[in-house]
């Protein structure tokens, strides 16, 4: 088995704190994402890649783990960990319980990853951080933490685990959102001596998305523009959780533009209008370009009449002048 080196592969370094670890994800996740590279197995085989590292460095006690572990990992000594709930690898010692439940599919982590933290799937399964509420007359509340991601908080799950030796079966409705709670009666603590057993919360955790940003019940994304497309207009193609949609872009369409897609954002699991889809516009200058594309930029220079830099000095000096 090799080893993986997780820092390498989203290159960097090993002191990097969370903001750059997640501000390469989302750039690496973005080039690779299935939907930007349909049918490239080597692309969608990097997204995995990437996905795997951040499930490790964006969590800082499987990065602790992990840097403890290090390179020696076919010497170390296991005996220090214990087996947690779920084939997961749980430092020995106190601490809160947690269980883990999910259901059988995507899958996708390596069999390096699985013998440092067990066989979970990084697209459904999840761990569950259970408090308990003392509650007068009765069993205690349960309160859980439950990680969605964004397209299952979009379009609604189902989640099934066991709990106290219980199967339970969950319905999370769409368009949930941090913070949101579903509320599972009498799945909590237990009452004993006649009580009735308390109720099971479960607090939603959006997880992080590499294409879009959720704020409120909006959605936001990026989507590159040519500096051709952005001086003529034309027509790019947008993606949403309900298939990719047209969006066209005016003539002259400066970068940092935002258009806003109504209805295409999250729903409302009260009833009640969706959110909008938030589409900011990001003009890519191309790295390659050609000597005869360097010839006409140089003339299309020589004809611009406008000059930006000219424009913001003359404004700068009127805005001086009234102050």
């Amino acid at each position: 088995m090799q080893y993986k080196d997780y820092y390498k592969i989203l290159g960097v370094d090993k002191t990097a704190d969370a903001k750059a670890i997640k501000k390469a994800y989302r750039e690496l996740a973005r080039r690779y994402h299935p939907d930007a590279n349909p049918g490239d197995k080597k692309a969608e085989q990097q997204f995995k890649e990437v996905s795997e590292a951040y499930e490790v460095l964006s969590d800082p006690e499987k990065r602790k783990k992990y840097d403890e572990i290090g390179r020696e990992w076919q010497d170390f000594d296991w005996s220090r960990f214990r087996q947690g709930g779920g084939g997961r690898w749980r430092e020995a010692g106190p601490g809160g319980m947690s269980f883990h439940f999910g259901t059988p599919g995507y899958g996708g982590f390596s069999d390096f990853f699985k013998m440092f933290f067990g066989d979970m799937d990084p697209f459904t399964d999840t761990d569950l951080f259970w408090e308990h509420r003392g509650r007068t007359g009765g069993g205690a509340d349960t309160e859980a933490v439950l990680e969605l991601t964004l397209e299952e908080a979009y379009a609604g799950t189902t989640k099934e685990f066991l709990v106290n030796g219980r199967h339970l079966k969950v319905k999370i409705p769409a368009g949930v959102r941090d913070g949101y709670k579903v509320r599972v009666p009498r799945q909590g603590g237990s009452g004993g001596q006649g009580f009735p057993a308390g109720d099971l919360y479960l607090s939603i955790k959006i997880l992080s998305h590499p294409v879009f940003q959720l704020t409120g019940k909006d959605l936001e994304c990026e989507v590159p523009v040519t500096v051709t497309e952005a001086v003529l207009g034309g027509q790019v193609d947008i993606p949403t959780f309900k298939g990719s949609v047209s969006l066209k872009i005016p003539p002259r369409t400066q970068s940092g533009k935002v258009f806003r897609l109504r209805g295409m954002g999250m729903p409302n699991p009260g009833g009640g209008s969706p959110g909008s889809l938030l589409v900011k516009v990001k003009i890519v200058i191309p790295e390659a370009v050609t000597q005869k594309e360097q010839d006409l930029y140089r003339k299309l220079a020589g004809l611009n009449h406008e000059n930006p830099r000219a424009h913001l000095a003359a404004r700068i000096k009127k805005l001086e002048r009234m102050v």
